[in-house]
């Protein structure tokens, strides 16, 4: 190959990146789209961010605002233990992550075993449109009791159903939510 040919080529390949990165930006700010699609046009668009940035910035703007966490009631059956069981938070949508964030806090203040609390939870579109906490065989009450308390947290506008997952290990619960 000549250094020609190899400038035509790599001057094209500059060229469209640089017209598709025009397309999504042009895509991202005046085509309404669902919300998991908007994050991830973002993340394209805005390449030289940390996604998880983008994506919390951009939540925090469009989302609404931010149910009151604190009127979480503290109801615990008298026979689960929630500090024995690890408690991992997913999300997705237009969940703005001080708002998970404040639900994580206050179920870590009713005894839950909250991890990552501090962070916020992980963002993942493999948590659109779930509005569940999963759990292994045998830890059923205790995942209804979290159940109860994230709905309570008005997080969902759907019901937050216990869901039994082989994947789940046992004493460990994943909540995975989204609006």
């Amino acid at each position: 190959m000549n250094n020609e040919l190899m400038m035509t080529v790599l001057s094209w390949f500059v060229f469209s990146l640089g017209l598709l990165w025009v397309l999504l930006f042009i895509i991202y700010k005046i085509i309404p789209m669902p919300a998991t699609l908007s994050q991830q046009i973002s993340c394209a668009v805005w390449f030289l961010k940390d996604c998880k940035t983008v994506v919390d910035t951009d939540t925090q703007a469009t989302g609404p605002a931010p149910p009151d966490a604190s009127v979480l009631p503290s109801r615990q059956s008298v026979d689960i233990q929630p500090a024995k069981y690890e408690v991992y938070v997913q999300f997705a949508g237009v969940l703005a992550r001080d708002s998970v964030r404040a639900m994580m806090r206050k179920l870590g203040e009713q005894g839950w075993n909250v991890q990552g609390a501090e962070g916020g939870g992980q963002r993942t579109s493999d948590a659109t449109g779930t509005s569940e906490v999963r759990y292994a065989a045998g830890d059923k009450a205790a995942a209804e009791a979290l159940a109860a308390a994230v709905q309570e947290s008005h997080l969902s506008s759907r019901a937050v159903n216990a869901i039994q997952n082989s994947s789940v290990e046992k004493s460990k619960l994943e909540v995975w939510i989204s609006r």
